[in-house]
């Protein structure tokens, strides 16, 4: 989440969570390619292993990234996001994300929610 100091805190979490993990365009030194739990990016030229893992989910913890376009519209011919699951966007400062469209996905007609512990009323 912060860079590659946030590497082994996304681990520790993935494997507690017992989670897999799909990092998003052009972040795939996010998490470690050799870890069980690495499904591969997603979005443009991504994974469709990671495609069809996110497709399922009835969570998805969003850190560190504003879930843009790049790594959110369909791929493949495949509508991947997932239309009923909860959204957590965590970011260290939401504060840059709070005056960006990528709040609202109108895509998917959603807003999400961005929580970090730095600004609490966000």
């Amino acid at each position: 989440m912060c860079g590659p100091s946030g590497v082994p805190s996304v681990t520790a979490l993935s494997e507690s969570l017992s989670a897999p993990v799909c990092t998003s365009y052009l972040h795939n030194d996010a998490f470690p390619r050799s870890h069980p739990n690495w499904m591969g990016p997603l979005g443009y030229q991504g994974s469709k292993a990671a495609m069809k893992t996110i497709s399922e989910a009835d969570v998805v913890l969003a850190l560190g990234t504003r879930l843009g376009p790049f790594g959110s519209l369909p791929q493949y011919g495949f509508d991947y996001w997932p239309s009923k699951a909860k959204i957590i966007q965590a970011s260290e400062n939401c504060l840059v994300f709070l005056n960006m469209p990528a709040l609202y996905n109108s895509y998917e007609k959603k807003y999400y929610y961005l929580i970090s512990p730095r600004f609490q009323h966000c």
